[in-house]
């Protein structure tokens, strides 16, 4: 007689066969056969992704073909890659994972470089003055907020300006906040901007 051996997990197997013998015959049993099943290679299918940089890690998708109909429901693909909360602009490949119960019978491979992609993200500038009708000669403090539109803090600099002639170039705090103060504001009125100059993880904004 035939024996399936389609459903034996993947290991090393020694199978015998085994007679229990009848009225005129005795038992009997075969030698070991040595057998061994080897993982059947599935194939994944991740697709991209793409965010922006403080946004948080989506879950990612794919597709898992070449599983057997008796390990349907048994086996699924987990789809990771090694971005987590504020990882720097860039790209991150993804790779797939089997899980259940039915996954030890199988290997993965991925068909394509497929990856979650993380780009800068927008700012938002702010600047407010200290006052808007100073004396001549007096100070006037100038602050200034460069805020991320997701989340995470912008680094960099402030460029600031009196109409098109630069006041000061000023390095952001910790909290992406600058302040500068100045005395040499001549008589008239004064058009004041600031520009964030972005940085790796946020792009520019005035």
């Amino acid at each position: 007689s035939d024996l399936s051996t389609s459903t034996l997990a993947t290991a090393a197997h020694s199978i015998v066969a085994t007679y229990p013998g009848d009225a005129t015959h005795s038992a009997a049993q075969s030698s070991a056969l040595a057998l061994t099943v080897s993982p059947l290679s599935l194939i994944a299918a991740p697709n991209t992704a793409s965010i922006l940089y403080g946004q948080p890690i989506p879950a990612l998708s794919g597709t898992l073909t070449g599983v057997l109909a008796q390990d349907a429901g048994n086996i699924a693909a987990v789809f990771t890659s090694s971005a987590v909360a504020l990882s720097p602009v860039g790209s991150y490949p993804i790779a797939a994972t089997l899980t259940g119960s039915a996954a030890g019978n199988y290997s993965v491979s991925t068909t394509s470089a497929a990856s979650l992609s993380i780009a800068q993200a927008p700012t938002q500038t702010s600047l407010s003055a200290s006052t808007s009708s100073p004396g001549l000669g007096l100070p006037v403090t100038l602050t200034v907020q460069a805020s991320s539109t997701t989340s995470g803090v912008p680094t960099g600099s402030i460029t600031l300006a009196d109409g098109g002639a630069t006041l000061s170039v000023v390095p952001l705090s910790a909290g992406g906040a600058a302040t500068f103060t100045t005395s040499s504001l001549a008589l008239g009125a004064h058009n004041l901007s600031a520009s964030y100059s972005g940085d790796a993880n946020f792009l520019p904004s005035s």
